[in-house]
């Protein structure tokens, strides 16, 4: 499932991995090749930016000679349907598809590269008709001190320990070892892994469309239809990971020099997803100087007799000027070991009470004996 977002991903690395130069971008040539490939490019000339995002299931389907369809018959062989069509379909198994077409995954943030900073606050969304409930987690990567800051906001005000600290940030220390990151030649890296995997589309899956009054009002000056058959994502998808771990690499020869782990992790990783069939149709929106300030997406994936699809959004915005929700000052958060404190001590609580003996009641005082009763005495007269 994972292998056909992929190419939303490597938009993603396209985008955190920009250097920090401050430059104007150039014209976009009018080219659907030349213009998506110099909208990736012209990202890297930006210090950063805001974006949202969104994604969500539109199809689900297990068949039922498949392996996870085979799975899901085990779970439940009384009510699983056996027509003739091959799809898998039942009360359980129908509940659980409406359920993941129900959840819906958010998120908007900033990043600003001069600074190693960037801020996520990803959202699980579930709605039904009359039925709403969502959970955001915001946060903020540290990159300069290692550290991540949490808003705990949604869980401190029902926890005793933590009231007090409502509206305060969690933080949390990364390893040492992290700090000696050096993020300027993983920018420059991340730079030239995104080249390289642009550089392995062929430039016929490129296409120019024609754009709407509504993307013209959002500042969209071209559209770009990005469409990827299978072998052409397998191709795309290994190029990614090609240049993703040879970054990575770079960075673990810094910080842990021993660790020799990631090139079997990486065909691992190339194995895994190579066991899916994915497709793409992706639509590239670029503003009048060049810049990639949007995409619109659907994937497709077949994997082990199940299909899925689905349909992501990503907008950009704030070019040069990222503004950030979460600023950590001084008093204003805490670590991270105080809230694991709370939860030991509720579990400690706990665990007392159910090792305490059961009290045992007082003996009762020996009831007194009843007094005997006085017999009244009958007079006889004779």
């Amino acid at each position: 499932m994972i292998r056909p977002y992929l190419l939303s991903i490597a938009c993603s690395a396209a985008l955190l991995g920009l250097s920090g130069c401050a430059s104007t971008p150039v014209a976009a040539p009018k080219s659907a090749n030349l213009l998506a490939r110099a909208a990736v490019e012209n990202q890297y000339l930006e210090r950063g930016f805001n974006f949202t995002g969104s994604a969500r299931f539109t199809e689900i389907e297990f068949q039922r000679d498949g392996e996870l369809g085979k799975l899901m018959q085990q779970l439940e062989p009384a009510t699983a349907d056996k027509s003739a069509s091959g799809k898998l379909a039942g009360g359980a198994i129908d509940i659980g598809i409406d359920a993941m077409r129900s959840f819906r995954i958010e998120a908007r943030g900033a990043v600003d590269f001069d600074a190693a900073r960037l801020e996520l606050a990803p959202t699980l969304r579930f709605a039904r008709p009359n039925l709403e409930a969502a959970l955001t987690l915001p946060m903020l990567f540290e990159g300069k001190e290692a550290a991540v800051y949490f808003d705990g906001s949604a869980i401190d005000w029902m926890l005793p320990g933590l009231r007090d600290k409502q509206g305060q940030l969690i933080r949390l220390g990364g390893p040492e070892a992290l700090k000696k990151l050096d993020f300027a030649l993983l920018r420059s890296d991340l730079k030239q892994a995104t080249r390289d995997t642009y550089a392995a589309i062929a430039d016929d899956a490129f296409t120019l469309l024609p754009i709407n009054e509504d993307e013209r009002r959002e500042g969209v000056a071209y559209k770009v239809r990005l469409k990827l058959d299978a072998a052409q994502y397998r191709q795309l998808s290994d190029r990614m990971i090609e240049g993703l771990a040879r970054a990575a690499q770079t960075q673990l020869d810094r910080v842990a020099p021993d660790n020799k782990e990631l090139p079997a992790y990486v065909a691992l990783l190339k194995m895994a997803m190579g066991e899916a069939k994915s497709e793409v149709d992706a639509q590239l929106l670029i503003d009048a100087n060049g810049r990639l300030i949007g995409t619109e997406s659907r994937s497709w994936v077949d994997q082990k007799g199940a299909r899925f699809a689905m349909q992501t959004s990503m907008r950009i915005s704030n070019f040069g000027q990222p503004v950030f929700a979460l600023a950590p000052q001084a008093g204003r958060w805490y670590p991270a070991e105080e809230l694991a404190a709370v939860f030991a001590s509720k579990k400690k609580d706990r665990a007392e009470e159910a090792e305490a003996p059961a009290a045992v009641p007082a003996p009762k005082a020996p009831a007194k004996p009843a007094k005997p009763k006085k017999r009244k005495s009958v007079k006889q007269t004779g």
